[in-house]
């Protein structure tokens, strides 16, 4: 059930909310899976006559039945504690190299100058503004698009005002923007045939959008193309509800729609254009801060910039990365210790048994074999299972990240990756320490 709630669920903000109940089902799980399934699994095996009478078999499945009845509980913390490093590592490392990825994307210009009102923003002036301080503008282009309306948009592709049920339910929680066709084909360089009054062009920058119309409210549209992107779009907002880029025929649409969506629901809304300019700049940071600061004073308009963004971004995002390695290094000295403390415990107490096998005719390689064996099976199942764990959990793991605008993309999976090995390396030097001093408890009677 934990599996199944991660992956299926679709939207970031109910993955916060469902993923304490996953977890907690999953810890149960783990538990049961070890100190039963495990058990039964090894009892199948024993009542394999061809396998279990084997020299190989015979001592390891013996041993290992013996020891699942007193330390199951144990392996399964060590799983749940190897799950959690992973897990933690996972986030936080992937949340603070992914940020500037997200910056890319939420930036496609280094500055973004707005104007709230229908007024464009002056380009000349601001060249005008920049020469004066410095500072170089380069690649700009204009952008009009309107402000985003929040909808509850169903799975029919039917879109309505939010009430005051479905403003507390994310499942279907949409941010839809507008731009005229006109703007679309400056955007892309495209000429081609003219929109119908009812057809539109959508754009989803989550991806999940695959309908053949949309409905506002009563009035149908045809999806004539879904687009992957729009040139000069951000592909991602900070706030990363799930969200529309529309491309409508005309204004009137919009009108028209912003009408009637002030006329229902609890939420009023207003659909209004904003003018944008964006650029890259090139100068020293006193003179971009200069800038802009002079630029949003004289002219009433808002600026963003990707320099700031990302100074942000790298204080908060390095809190996280900073929180997430003392958690996973506790977590992994934790299970260290529990695993060495277990094997000194245990080397005592098998000394009598593997002095008994070698006196029946054991030799002391195939004893030493047989406790290998052993050893890499209370390391290698924790290991396993925690690996499982976190392949089913990333779905959700990747919901959890778009709400922190982290872009889900190479950088995450090479991520994952690499700390999935740099977790097996580390438990395979504590394998090394641990055997050795398991060996050294038991060689009075083996040696």
């Amino acid at each position: 059930m934990g599996y199944y709630i991660s992956l299926t669920v679709h939207s970031p903000l109910k993955a916060i909310g469902q993923f304490f109940i996953a977890v907690l089902l999953v810890v149960c799980a783990t538990y049961i899976l070890f100190i039963v399934a495990s058990t039964i699994i090894l009892k199948v095996m024993k009542r394999n006559g061809k396998y279990y009478y084997q020299a190989n078999h015979f001592i390891t499945v013996s041993n290992m039945l013996f020891r699942m009845k007193q330390n199951a509980t144990g392996l399964a913390s060590i799983t749940l504690l190897t799950t959690m490093s992973l897990v933690v590592i996972v986030t936080t490392v992937s949340m603070f190299v992914g940020q500037e990825d997200y910056i890319n994307q939420q930036f496609p210009r280094a500055v973004i100058l707005t104007s709230s009102s229908d007024r464009k923003v002056p380009i000349k002036s601001v060249r005008k503004v920049a020469s004066n301080n410095g500072i170089k503008i380069d690649k700009p282009y204009k952008l009009e698009i309107s402000t985003a309306i929040a909808g509850d948009l169903t799975t029919q592709g039917k879109l309505q005002p939010l009430t005051g049920d479905s403003v507390g339910s994310a499942d279907n929680l949409s941010e839809i923007q507008f731009i005229t066709e006109k703007q679309y084909k400056y955007m892309a360089n495209n000429s081609s045939n003219k929109l119908k009054a009812n057809e539109i062009y959508v754009y989803d920058r989550q991806g999940t959008f695959n309908g053949g119309n949309i409905t506002f409210l009563d009035k149908n549209y045809h999806v004539k193309s879904v687009l992957k992107k729009i040139k000069g779009i951000p592909s991602v907002q900070p706030n990363m509800t799930h969200s529309l880029i529309v491309v409508v025929p005309s204004k009137s649409v919009t009108s028209a729609l912003g009408n009637e969506f002030n006329d229902l629901g609890d939420t009023k809304q207003n659909i209004t254009y904003k003018n944008q300019l964006l650029f890259n700049v090139t100068g020293t940071e006193q003179q971009r801060e200069k800038f802009l600061k002079e630029v949003s004073q004289t002219y009433n308009i808002t600026s963003e910039d990707r320099f700031s963004t990302i100074s942000v971004l790298k204080e908060f995002y390095g809190g996280f990365f900073f929180i997430g390695l003392v958690f996973s290094v506790s977590f992994i000295m934790a299970t260290g210790l529990i695993i060495y403390y277990k094997q000194i415990s245990e080397g005592r107490s098998d000394q009598k048994q593997f002095d008994i096998l070698q006196k029946i005719g054991m030799s002391s390689q195939e004893v030493k074999r047989t406790i290998r064996s052993q050893i890499i099976w209370i390391f290698g199942l924790p290991v396993v299972v925690a690996i499982m764990h976190l392949c089913f959990a990333m779905p959700m793991i990747h919901k959890i990240l778009q709400l922190f605008g982290i872009i889900i993309g190479p950088v995450v999976y090479l991520t994952t990756v690499l700390t999935v090995i740099s977790i097996v390396l580390i438990y395979y030097l504590i394998y090394l320490k641990t055997s050795k001093t398991y060996y050294q408890q038991v060689s009075r009677k083996i040696s």
